[in-house]
């Protein structure tokens, strides 16, 4: 069943509802219409940050990853931190854009 967001309350409703049942503001065909395109790009926009959070961990985890590597190996000298460093910072970054 497709939903669509009060104008008025903000609350999900259905895309069938005549009415809010929340506020009880009255949905015509043109607003709904509307609606259900801002309904499209909201649910866009959250894979969008979904997927940018899986980035972000797989980041920190690489870094976890090439840093625990290099310990236990002992090739410290091997690794470049300033690049670790800043795949790290990247993946906290992409985290937090949520």
């Amino acid at each position: 069943m497709d939903f669509i967001f009060c104008p008025i309350c903000h609350k999900q409703i259905s895309i069938t509802a005549h009415s809010c049942p929340h506020c009880g503001h009255p949905i015509d065909e043109k607003d709904k219409t509307e609606l259900k395109q801002t309904a499209k790009n909201v649910e866009k926009i959250v894979k969008r940050k979904e997927s940018m959070f899986k980035f972000g961990c797989f980041m920190v985890i690489l870094t976890i990853v090439l840093v625990g590597g290099a310990f236990a190996t002992g090739n410290l000298r091997e690794v470049n931190f300033i690049a670790v460093a800043v795949i790290f910072f990247i993946g906290l970054s992409l985290m937090g854009a949520n």
